[in-house]
């Protein structure tokens, strides 16, 4: 009698992992799936998918120097994104004017500021797999400082 109770417990153990493995199974989602991907990112723009890199290139155009210091600001121009977390990263600009970006979307809204000048530009197209290059004088009021003059060297030439 107790081989046979013994024998009962193992097949109802066994039937026990098996529907319980299939209903996990079936609470998983499919990892190629467009909803998984969103899940996961937070954006229809994933941004571990993204294979374009943009170099953004800020002149300063009183003198045509690079604007030294400046923030650069690009953000997914995607209007299908509908969750509230998207691509988005800031940066400032070095002393030649440059900031890159990686794993960029293919459509950005990039928008530079700096204390004496600022500039926007909307659906700006990155071609996926190559880097893009996104040169721009901005206008500018009054003279450059003196901590620009010093960290880019422009001043007095």
């Amino acid at each position: 009698m107790h081989l046979l109770n013994h024998a009962r417990l193992r097949t109802r153990s066994a039937v026990l992992l098996l529907s319980l493995g299939s209903l996990l199974a079936s609470c998983a989602m499919n990892p190629n799936s467009a909803s998984y991907t969103r899940m996961l990112t937070g954006s229809a723009n994933p941004v571990g998918l993204q294979t374009g890199r943009l170099m953004v290139v800020a002149y300063d155009s009183a003198d045509g120097g690079p604007l030294i210091n400046a923030t650069v600001d690009i953000v997914a121009a995607d209007m299908s994104v509908q969750e509230p977390n998207y691509y988005r990263r800031v940066d400032k600009s070095d002393w030649r004017g440059i900031v890159t970006f990686i794993e960029v979307p293919r459509f950005v809204n990039i928008s530079i500021s700096h204390a004496r000048g600022s500039y926007a530009r909307d659906n700006y197209p990155v071609p996926q797999g190559q880097t893009s290059e996104f040169r721009v004088y901005v206008d500018t009021l009054g003279p450059r400082t003196a901590n620009e003059c010093l960290a880019g060297g422009l001043c007095g030439r």
